[in-house]
């Protein structure tokens, strides 16, 4: 089905613990140029009572220890002046040499000229830029809503016990309509689930979901498995898996040790060799 009239991720695609997130992993980007500390809890200078910050930068310049408070506001409209005073009067609590705030908005021009006046950066860190950052290559198009607001970060991997042989799959939900999309390598079937709505593949395997899990009953199995906590691989540890070149899987994935899940609800742990 090709449908056309693409429309990137919306606000509503992403939650604002994610948003707060993606800016964390943005800044670990500069530790090389001091620590930085996420969701991290610091004094108040005053009361003594701890107060909560997104990011804290800290650098060591010339002898001297500069502190960066760094807060980030996911929002539907641009950032007023009472956003840039809340950032104000935190920076100034927690003994902040300098703020940030990193917003997907913008902020209109009242609220730009107070953080202006008080040495406050802005920057502006898209949801599109902060989910590509937390879940990478992962978004699909939902044929329900038209949108590409499925996250595929419901992949995993088992160890087949009686086959010895690995079983992966892909699937993920929707962020809007929660629909369950699911891709079974396998034999290649691809369904759509709503809740307690199971399916069998052309593997003889059956699907089922419910809310926030995913269950597969094998095909010579007389029982349903959980596997929405199973382990999650990398697009290397695939590649070696499918019996590619080594140039399509990396070597930092050899010599590591790897603890999969199983069938039966145990555990397979094996290391992977350069041979």
């Amino acid at each position: 089905m090709e449908i056309l009239n693409f429309k990137r991720p919306e606000l509503g695609s992403m939650k604002w613990q994610e948003y707060q997130d993606a800016v964390g992993k943005l800044y670990d980007r500069v530790k090389e140029m001091g620590e930085v500390k996420r969701n991290f809890m610091i004094p108040d200078k005053e009361t003594g009572s701890n107060r909560q910050v997104d990011a804290w930068w800290q650098m060591r310049v010339g002898g001297h220890q500069f502190n960066t408070l760094i807060d980030a506001k996911m929002r539907s409209e641009p950032l007023d002046v009472k956003d840039v005073e809340e950032v104000i009067a935190l920076a100034n609590a927690v003994n902040a040499d300098k703020a940030i705030i990193v917003t997907n908005s913008g902020i209109n021009a009242f609220a730009a000229k107070k953080a202006e006046l008080n040495r406050l950066d802005i920057r502006i860190f898209s949801i599109e830029d902060a989910l590509d950052l937390i879940v990478p290559d992962k978004w699909l198009m939902c044929y329900d809503c038209n949108n590409e607001c499925v996250v595929m970060d419901w992949d995993g991997v088992l160890y087949r016990e009686d086959l010895e042989l690995f079983f992966y799959w892909q699937a993920g939900r929707c962020r809007e309509c929660r629909d369950l999309y699911i891709y079974c390598p396998e034999c290649g079937g691809r369904k759509i689930l709503e809740d307690s709505d199971p399916w069998e593949c052309g593997c003889g395997h059956r699907w089922k979901t419910n809310k926030e899990q995913l269950f597969i009953k094998f095909n010579d199995k007389r029982k349903y498995l959980r596997i929405d906590k199973s382990t999650k691989v990398s697009a290397a540890f695939i590649n070696w898996l499918l019996r590619l070149p080594h140039e399509h899987w990396h070597q930092d994935i050899v010599g590591q040790l790897y603890r999969i899940g199983t069938d039966t609800g145990g555990r397979y742990d094996f290391i992977i060799t350069g041979n």
